[in-house]
Protein backbone atom coordinates (compact mmCIF):
# COMPACT_ATOMS: atom_id res chain seq x y z
CA UNK A 1 0.00 0.00 0.00
CA UNK A 2 1.57 3.55 -0.99
CA UNK A 3 2.67 5.25 2.18
CA UNK A 4 2.52 8.51 0.78
CA UNK A 5 1.19 11.19 1.92
CA UNK A 6 -1.98 12.76 -0.29
CA UNK A 7 -1.61 15.86 -2.16
CA UNK A 8 -2.96 19.02 0.35
CA UNK A 9 -5.03 19.66 -2.65
CA UNK A 10 -7.33 16.92 -1.25
CA UNK A 11 -10.09 18.47 1.14
CA UNK A 12 -12.50 16.57 3.34
CA UNK A 13 -14.89 17.48 5.86
CA UNK A 14 -13.33 15.67 9.21
CA UNK A 15 -9.76 13.38 9.73
CA UNK A 16 -9.45 11.10 11.98
CA UNK A 17 -6.30 9.73 13.55
CA UNK A 18 -6.17 5.44 14.85
CA UNK A 19 -2.81 4.43 15.62
CA UNK A 20 -4.30 0.88 15.94
CA UNK A 21 -6.92 -0.83 14.09
CA UNK A 22 -9.61 -2.46 16.23
CA UNK A 23 -11.01 -5.15 15.82
CA UNK A 24 -14.10 -5.18 18.84
CA UNK A 25 -15.25 -8.46 19.89
CA UNK A 26 -18.29 -7.86 21.69
CA UNK A 27 -20.08 -9.95 24.25
CA UNK A 28 -23.33 -9.66 25.65
CA UNK A 29 -23.79 -11.04 28.86
CA UNK A 30 -26.95 -11.22 31.37
CA UNK A 31 -25.46 -9.42 34.18
CA UNK A 32 -22.78 -7.23 36.40
CA UNK A 33 -21.82 -10.51 38.16
CA UNK A 34 -20.85 -12.29 34.44
CA UNK A 35 -19.07 -9.33 33.57
CA UNK A 36 -17.01 -9.66 36.51
CA UNK A 37 -16.59 -12.71 36.64
CA UNK A 38 -15.48 -12.93 32.62
CA UNK A 39 -12.72 -10.04 33.46
CA UNK A 40 -11.59 -11.44 36.45
CA UNK A 41 -12.51 -7.87 38.21
CA UNK A 42 -14.84 -6.69 40.58
CA UNK A 43 -13.29 -3.00 40.70
CA UNK A 44 -12.75 -1.82 37.58
CA UNK A 45 -15.89 -2.78 35.31
CA UNK A 46 -16.85 0.00 32.87
CA UNK A 47 -13.28 1.08 32.57
CA UNK A 48 -10.89 -0.11 29.66
CA UNK A 49 -7.14 -1.23 30.10
CA UNK A 50 -4.54 -3.23 27.56
CA UNK A 51 -4.67 -7.14 28.28
CA UNK A 52 -2.05 -9.32 26.65
CA UNK A 53 -2.85 -11.83 23.84
CA UNK A 54 -3.11 -14.63 26.71
CA UNK A 55 -5.88 -12.47 28.53
CA UNK A 56 -7.85 -12.20 25.67
CA UNK A 57 -8.09 -15.34 24.61
CA UNK A 58 -9.09 -16.60 28.14
CA UNK A 59 -11.98 -14.08 27.98
CA UNK A 60 -13.15 -15.23 24.63
CA UNK A 61 -12.62 -18.86 25.27
CA UNK A 62 -15.06 -17.88 28.55
CA UNK A 63 -17.54 -16.11 26.56
CA UNK A 64 -20.78 -18.21 25.52
CA UNK A 65 -20.58 -16.24 22.18
CA UNK A 66 -19.69 -12.99 20.67
CA UNK A 67 -19.48 -11.29 17.28
CA UNK A 68 -16.96 -9.75 15.94
CA UNK A 69 -17.28 -6.12 14.40
CA UNK A 70 -14.81 -3.55 13.50
CA UNK A 71 -13.85 -0.54 16.77
CA UNK A 72 -12.39 2.28 17.90
CA UNK A 73 -13.62 5.34 18.82
CA UNK A 74 -12.02 7.27 15.80
CA UNK A 75 -13.12 4.59 12.81
CA UNK A 76 -16.80 4.72 14.92
CA UNK A 77 -17.39 8.08 14.53
CA UNK A 78 -15.95 8.28 10.80
CA UNK A 79 -18.38 4.99 10.28
CA UNK A 80 -21.21 6.99 11.63
CA UNK A 81 -20.72 10.55 10.05
CA UNK A 82 -20.44 9.05 6.52
CA UNK A 83 -23.86 7.11 6.90
CA UNK A 84 -25.84 10.56 7.13
CA UNK A 85 -27.51 11.90 4.42
CA UNK A 86 -27.16 15.86 4.33
CA UNK A 87 -28.84 18.63 2.10
CA UNK A 88 -29.96 17.17 -0.98
CA UNK A 89 -28.24 13.98 -0.60
CA UNK A 90 -25.25 15.02 0.29
CA UNK A 91 -22.61 13.03 2.71
CA UNK A 92 -19.62 13.86 5.00
CA UNK A 93 -16.25 13.31 3.22
CA UNK A 94 -14.17 11.33 5.75
CA UNK A 95 -10.52 10.27 5.91
CA UNK A 96 -8.75 7.88 8.75
CA UNK A 97 -5.38 7.87 9.14
CA UNK A 98 -3.69 4.91 10.76
CA UNK A 99 -1.99 1.44 10.62
CA UNK A 100 -3.55 -1.59 10.61
CA UNK A 101 -1.88 -5.54 10.05
CA UNK A 102 -1.20 -7.80 7.05
CA UNK A 103 -4.14 -10.10 8.36
CA UNK A 104 -8.02 -10.73 7.99
CA UNK A 105 -9.31 -8.62 10.70
CA UNK A 106 -7.24 -6.01 9.28
CA UNK A 107 -8.88 -6.48 5.74
CA UNK A 108 -12.04 -6.32 7.96
CA UNK A 109 -11.49 -3.50 9.34
CA UNK A 110 -10.44 -1.96 5.93
CA UNK A 111 -13.31 -3.08 4.03
CA UNK A 112 -15.77 -1.88 6.64
CA UNK A 113 -14.51 1.67 6.13
CA UNK A 114 -14.56 1.78 2.47
CA UNK A 115 -18.28 0.31 2.08
CA UNK A 116 -19.32 3.66 4.24
CA UNK A 117 -17.74 5.56 2.38
CA UNK A 118 -14.75 7.02 4.39
CA UNK A 119 -11.53 7.78 2.65
CA UNK A 120 -8.81 4.81 3.77
CA UNK A 121 -6.04 6.12 1.49
CA UNK A 122 -3.97 6.82 4.74
CA UNK A 123 -5.15 3.26 6.57
CA UNK A 124 -1.46 1.74 6.42
CA UNK A 125 -0.76 -1.49 6.23
CA UNK A 126 2.50 -2.10 8.43
CA UNK A 127 4.33 -4.81 10.01
CA UNK A 128 2.13 -6.32 13.14
CA UNK A 129 -1.34 -7.66 14.36
CA UNK A 130 -4.48 -5.29 14.00
CA UNK A 131 -5.07 -4.78 17.23
CA UNK A 132 -8.45 -6.58 18.94
CA UNK A 133 -10.72 -5.67 21.99
CA UNK A 134 -13.07 -7.69 23.96
CA UNK A 135 -16.30 -5.94 24.53
CA UNK A 136 -18.30 -6.76 27.29
CA UNK A 137 -21.55 -5.50 27.43
CA UNK A 138 -24.40 -5.39 29.68
CA UNK A 139 -27.41 -2.99 29.69
CA UNK A 140 -26.28 -0.06 29.79
CA UNK A 141 -22.83 -0.76 31.34
CA UNK A 142 -19.77 -1.99 29.19
CA UNK A 143 -16.02 -3.01 30.07
CA UNK A 144 -13.36 -3.33 27.73
CA UNK A 145 -10.16 -5.19 27.21
CA UNK A 146 -7.72 -4.27 24.27
CA UNK A 147 -4.87 -6.11 23.23
CA UNK A 148 -2.04 -4.54 21.53
CA UNK A 149 0.78 -6.93 21.52
CA UNK A 150 3.13 -6.63 18.36
CA UNK A 151 -0.07 -4.42 16.94
CA UNK A 152 1.02 -2.73 14.05
CA UNK A 153 1.17 1.00 15.14
CA UNK A 154 1.33 4.56 13.42
CA UNK A 155 4.16 6.20 14.94
CA UNK A 156 3.84 10.44 15.19
CA UNK A 157 7.07 10.06 12.65
CA UNK A 158 4.70 8.64 10.44
CA UNK A 159 2.01 11.71 10.52
CA UNK A 160 2.76 15.17 8.71
CA UNK A 161 0.57 18.02 8.25
CA UNK A 162 -0.54 16.76 4.64
CA UNK A 163 -2.48 14.03 5.94
CA UNK A 164 -4.64 16.96 7.83
CA UNK A 165 -4.28 19.51 5.70
CA UNK A 166 -7.72 21.14 3.97
CA UNK A 167 -9.67 19.32 6.86
CA UNK A 168 -12.80 21.52 8.27
CA UNK A 169 -12.56 19.16 11.64
CA UNK A 170 -9.54 16.90 13.09
CA UNK A 171 -11.04 14.43 15.63
CA UNK A 172 -8.77 13.05 18.27
CA UNK A 173 -9.67 10.23 20.29
CA UNK A 174 -7.62 10.32 23.85
CA UNK A 175 -6.74 6.21 23.11
CA UNK A 176 -4.43 7.99 21.16
CA UNK A 177 -2.09 8.72 24.32
CA UNK A 178 -1.00 5.33 24.54
CA UNK A 179 1.44 6.08 21.22
CA UNK A 180 3.83 8.21 22.96
CA UNK A 181 3.74 12.31 21.95
CA UNK A 182 0.88 11.35 19.19
CA UNK A 183 -1.84 13.43 20.63
CA UNK A 184 0.41 16.08 20.71
CA UNK A 185 1.40 15.72 17.09
CA UNK A 186 -2.21 15.72 16.09
CA UNK A 187 -3.16 18.60 17.82
CA UNK A 188 -0.44 20.35 17.22
CA UNK A 189 -0.30 19.52 12.88
CA UNK A 190 -3.96 20.50 13.02
CA UNK A 191 -3.47 24.08 14.74
CA UNK A 192 -1.19 24.61 11.75
CA UNK A 193 -3.77 23.41 9.19
CA UNK A 194 -5.85 25.71 10.29
CA UNK A 195 -8.36 22.85 10.99
CA UNK A 196 -11.26 22.92 14.09
CA UNK A 197 -10.02 20.52 16.96
CA UNK A 198 -12.11 18.12 18.20
CA UNK A 199 -11.32 16.07 21.37
CA UNK A 200 -12.62 12.91 23.14
CA UNK A 201 -11.22 12.01 26.55
CA UNK A 202 -11.90 7.83 25.64
CA UNK A 203 -12.43 6.32 28.93
CA UNK A 204 -12.23 7.16 32.69
CA UNK A 205 -9.09 5.56 33.28
CA UNK A 206 -7.38 7.20 29.89
CA UNK A 207 -7.91 10.11 31.64
CA UNK A 208 -6.57 8.98 35.39
CA UNK A 209 -3.28 7.82 33.90
CA UNK A 210 -3.07 10.99 31.37
CA UNK A 211 -4.95 13.67 32.85
CA UNK A 212 -2.08 15.60 33.19
CA UNK A 213 -1.11 16.01 29.73
CA UNK A 214 -4.41 16.75 28.29
CA UNK A 215 -4.99 19.45 30.84
CA UNK A 216 -1.03 20.95 29.87
CA UNK A 217 -2.21 20.43 25.66
CA UNK A 218 -5.28 22.17 26.87
CA UNK A 219 -3.30 25.48 27.88
CA UNK A 220 -1.30 25.44 24.76
CA UNK A 221 -3.53 24.63 21.91
CA UNK A 222 -7.38 25.75 20.84
CA UNK A 223 -9.28 23.06 21.45
CA UNK A 224 -12.73 23.72 20.38
CA UNK A 225 -14.72 20.64 22.04
CA UNK A 226 -14.16 18.25 24.63
CA UNK A 227 -16.29 15.21 24.37
CA UNK A 228 -16.59 13.62 27.71
CA UNK A 229 -19.21 11.34 29.85
CA UNK A 230 -19.83 11.78 33.25
CA UNK A 231 -17.27 9.66 34.77
CA UNK A 232 -14.74 11.16 32.92
CA UNK A 233 -15.34 14.40 33.86
CA UNK A 234 -15.15 13.60 37.52
CA UNK A 235 -11.80 12.19 37.08
CA UNK A 236 -10.58 15.71 35.23
CA UNK A 237 -12.16 17.35 38.35
CA UNK A 238 -10.05 14.90 40.82
CA UNK A 239 -6.94 15.47 38.80
CA UNK A 240 -7.40 19.33 37.63
CA UNK A 241 -9.14 20.51 40.61
CA UNK A 242 -7.91 18.03 43.45
CA UNK A 243 -12.10 17.82 43.78
CA UNK A 244 -12.93 15.07 46.65
CA UNK A 245 -16.19 14.86 45.95
CA UNK A 246 -16.51 15.91 42.21
CA UNK A 247 -19.49 16.80 39.86
CA UNK A 248 -19.52 17.19 35.83
CA UNK A 249 -20.03 21.02 36.59
CA UNK A 250 -16.79 20.77 38.55
CA UNK A 251 -15.44 18.76 35.68
CA UNK A 252 -16.16 20.53 32.85
CA UNK A 253 -15.22 24.01 34.50
CA UNK A 254 -11.60 22.62 35.34
CA UNK A 255 -11.45 21.87 30.95
CA UNK A 256 -12.86 25.32 30.29
CA UNK A 257 -10.43 26.98 32.94
CA UNK A 258 -7.57 25.09 31.18
CA UNK A 259 -8.31 26.39 27.62
CA UNK A 260 -11.17 24.09 26.01
CA UNK A 261 -14.02 26.31 24.12
CA UNK A 262 -16.47 24.60 24.84
CA UNK A 263 -17.27 21.22 26.66
CA UNK A 264 -19.54 18.24 25.93
CA UNK A 265 -20.86 15.46 28.59
CA UNK A 266 -23.13 12.75 27.90
CA UNK A 267 -25.47 11.29 31.60
CA UNK A 268 -26.86 8.27 29.53
CA UNK A 269 -30.36 8.28 30.32
CA UNK A 270 -30.10 11.94 31.53
CA UNK A 271 -29.40 13.66 28.43
CA UNK A 272 -26.42 16.21 28.35
CA UNK A 273 -25.02 19.04 28.81
CA UNK A 274 -23.32 21.45 27.01
CA UNK A 275 -20.95 23.70 28.73
CA UNK A 276 -19.31 27.16 27.75
CA UNK A 277 -17.69 30.68 29.30
CA UNK A 278 -19.73 33.60 27.90
CA UNK A 279 -17.93 36.13 28.85
CA UNK A 280 -18.20 37.98 32.49
CA UNK A 281 -21.56 35.90 33.03
CA UNK A 282 -19.55 32.74 33.66
CA UNK A 283 -20.35 29.50 32.46
CA UNK A 284 -23.58 28.81 30.64
CA UNK A 285 -24.92 25.29 30.66
CA UNK A 286 -27.47 23.92 28.18
CA UNK A 287 -29.30 20.50 29.09
CA UNK A 288 -30.32 18.39 26.63
CA UNK A 289 -33.07 15.65 27.35
CA UNK A 290 -32.18 11.81 26.48
CA UNK A 291 -34.59 10.22 23.87
CA UNK A 292 -36.56 7.43 24.87
CA UNK A 293 -35.85 3.93 23.23
CA UNK A 294 -37.95 0.71 23.79
CA UNK A 295 -35.39 -1.08 24.75
CA UNK A 296 -31.26 -0.59 24.98
CA UNK A 297 -29.33 -3.77 23.07
CA UNK A 298 -25.83 -2.75 23.08
CA UNK A 299 -24.36 0.55 24.37
CA UNK A 300 -21.17 -0.16 22.69
CA UNK A 301 -20.04 2.76 20.50
CA UNK A 302 -23.14 5.33 21.88
CA UNK A 303 -20.56 8.18 22.91
CA UNK A 304 -19.21 7.87 19.37
CA UNK A 305 -22.07 8.01 17.73
CA UNK A 306 -23.58 10.99 20.04
CA UNK A 307 -20.22 12.60 18.48
CA UNK A 308 -20.72 11.74 15.11
CA UNK A 309 -24.55 13.11 15.71
CA UNK A 310 -22.95 16.58 16.87
CA UNK A 311 -20.12 16.92 14.07
CA UNK A 312 -22.58 16.44 11.50
CA UNK A 313 -25.05 19.02 12.87
CA UNK A 314 -22.08 21.45 13.13
CA UNK A 315 -21.15 20.43 9.37
CA UNK A 316 -24.37 20.98 7.76
CA UNK A 317 -23.71 24.79 9.42
CA UNK A 318 -26.24 24.29 12.45
CA UNK A 319 -26.12 26.03 15.73
CA UNK A 320 -24.62 24.07 18.42
CA UNK A 321 -27.46 23.72 20.73
CA UNK A 322 -29.23 21.89 17.32
CA UNK A 323 -26.42 19.78 17.24
CA UNK A 324 -26.96 18.31 20.62
CA UNK A 325 -30.47 17.10 19.66
CA UNK A 326 -28.87 15.61 16.53
CA UNK A 327 -26.33 13.55 19.02
CA UNK A 328 -28.60 12.69 21.48
CA UNK A 329 -30.77 11.02 18.83
CA UNK A 330 -27.80 9.43 17.01
CA UNK A 331 -26.75 8.72 20.04
CA UNK A 332 -30.20 6.77 20.82
CA UNK A 333 -30.65 5.10 17.98
CA UNK A 334 -26.76 2.75 18.02
CA UNK A 335 -27.81 1.66 21.49
CA UNK A 336 -31.36 0.01 20.00
CA UNK A 337 -28.48 -1.98 18.38
CA UNK A 338 -25.30 -4.47 18.29
CA UNK A 339 -22.57 -3.36 18.33
CA UNK A 340 -20.88 0.73 17.38
CA UNK A 341 -22.87 0.91 13.79
CA UNK A 342 -26.75 1.74 13.54
CA UNK A 343 -28.54 -0.69 11.50
CA UNK A 344 -30.89 0.59 8.62
CA UNK A 345 -34.06 -0.34 10.42
CA UNK A 346 -32.63 2.36 13.73
CA UNK A 347 -31.62 4.60 10.37
CA UNK A 348 -34.98 5.11 9.79
CA UNK A 349 -35.85 5.19 13.22
CA UNK A 350 -32.92 8.26 13.54
CA UNK A 351 -35.30 10.39 10.31
CA UNK A 352 -38.37 9.38 11.56
CA UNK A 353 -37.90 10.94 14.76
CA UNK A 354 -36.11 13.70 13.11
CA UNK A 355 -39.20 14.20 11.01
CA UNK A 356 -41.77 14.45 13.95
CA UNK A 357 -39.52 16.41 16.38
CA UNK A 358 -39.86 20.31 15.60
CA UNK A 359 -37.24 20.92 18.51
CA UNK A 360 -34.72 19.09 16.85
CA UNK A 361 -34.41 21.78 13.34
CA UNK A 362 -36.57 24.15 11.82
CA UNK A 363 -39.49 21.66 9.74
CA UNK A 364 -38.24 23.50 6.39
CA UNK A 365 -34.86 22.59 7.13
CA UNK A 366 -35.59 18.79 8.52
CA UNK A 367 -37.53 18.35 4.80
CA UNK A 368 -34.39 19.46 3.06
CA UNK A 369 -32.16 16.72 5.04
CA UNK A 370 -34.49 13.84 4.40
Amino acid sequence: MDQNPPSSSDRCDIVTVQPVSIIDHIIKVPDMLSMKELIHSSDDVGGSRPVSAEELKTILSKAASYESRPGGSASNVLRTLASFVGHGGGRVKGKIVGAMGADEWGALFEQSMKDKGVDTSCLYEKQGNTGCCCVVTCNEMRTMRTMFENAAKLTPENLTIEHIRGARYVFVSLYCFYQQGLVEKIVELGQAAGCHIVCDLASWDIVEKFGDRLLNILEKSPVEICFCNEDEAKKVAMIGQDCVNPTIETGAQCLLDHGASKVIVTQGKDGSSLFYKDGDDGVIRFHQEAYKVESIEDVTGAGDAFSAGVLWGLLQGFELTTALRLGSLSGSAVIQCMGADISPEKWAWFYDTLQLDASVVPRNTTDQII
